[in-house]
């Protein structure tokens, strides 16, 4: 006995003689990542919760437990999300401290190889989750960070980041001179201010969000969240030039001591000032994220 299905005939032996109908099974759709029509630009895309790019097939995140510092590489599942079970699985009832966010896009990595300093993304065997359930990296306190190798950006750029439960009066990937602890750093200068979070700090009374930052020259600079209207952000020093170094949450002021407290689990980087409809749509595809 036969059928027809997707223009295709299929036959297969009955267990106990003759011929039984079996469905097809379709093939398995190919992965399209959120960014594959937005690669124009791109210098860097980093998540612990999700798969950015269909190019990107390694893992995502690297994870120490507590319990014997074993590591381990998590990549994503089928549909792209993290493969938190795996995580989960292999943390058991201890925590897991973030030791490296893959760069989809190249090379340059967010590590940080010191355990004493990195952020967790597993408490006593539970998921550090934003608002909205997604995988997040906790910054609990103000000596935790991660580090990229991304050179600095001449001219235009763009940022993008999900972050959640920043602490008030905090900026979340900030540019005080808090030692190495910038975004938007150049050994030995500190360049651009990208104001993300916090009162007066471009993006104001908001602690968590779809946030973007993006400089198209020395003297303008603009922020957007959630896929809001831009916004104009002219206060504070420009420098026309973009240090790009890691994750971290700081506070007003200078030093180590006014690092701050936060979560954040996807930063997205290009070399060019993209425009307010591109940056919506990047944003839209980061709602589940927050």
């Amino acid at each position: 006995m036969t059928f027809q299905d997707d223009n295709r005939v299929v036959v297969s032996p009955r267990r106990r003689g003759g011929m039984e109908m079996r469905r097809a099974r379709a093939p398995a759709a190919a992965f399209v990542g959120p960014l594959d029509g937005h690669t124009a630009g791109l210098l860097g895309a980093w998540s612990v919760a999700r798969r950015l790019l269909s190019s990107h097939t390694g893992p995502l995140i690297r994870v120490r437990r507590s319990s014997d510092d074993a590591e381990m590489d998590f990549g994503a599942l089928a549909d792209g999300a993290l493969d938190v079970a795996a995580l989960l699985a292999f943390c058991g009832a201890s925590h897991g401290y973030l030791v490296r966010v893959y760069d989809e896009y190249g090379v340059n990595n967010m590590d940080q190889p010191d355990p004493s300093i990195q952020p967790r993304v597993v408490v006593s065997g539970v998921l550090v989750t934003m608002s909205g359930g997604a995988p997040g990296v906790s910054f609990s306190t103000g000596t935790q960070f991660m580090l990229s190798t991304l050179p600095a950006i001449e001219g235009a750029a763009t940022v993008l980041c999900v972050v959640h439960d920043v602490a008030s009066n905090s900026r979340f990937c900030g540019t005080d001179q808090t030692e190495q602890h910038h975004l938007f750093y150049n050994p030995p200068l500190w360049m651009s201010e990208a104001r993300f979070v916090g009162t007066s700090q471009g993006v104001t009374g908001s602690g968590s969000g779809r946030v973007s930052f993006k400089q198209a020259n020395a003297t303008t600079r603009r922020w957007q969240l959630d896929g809001g209207a831009e916004q104009e952000d002219d206060s504070g020093p420009l420098d026309n030039t973009f240090g790009v170094r890691g994750w971290f949450c700081t506070s007003f002021g200078s030093g180590p001591a006014v690092l701050g407290t936060g979560k954040i689990n996807e930063m997205i980087i290009y070399s060019a000032a993209l425009s307010e409809s591109d940056v919506q749509a990047i944003q839209a595809t980061q709602g589940g994220l927050t």
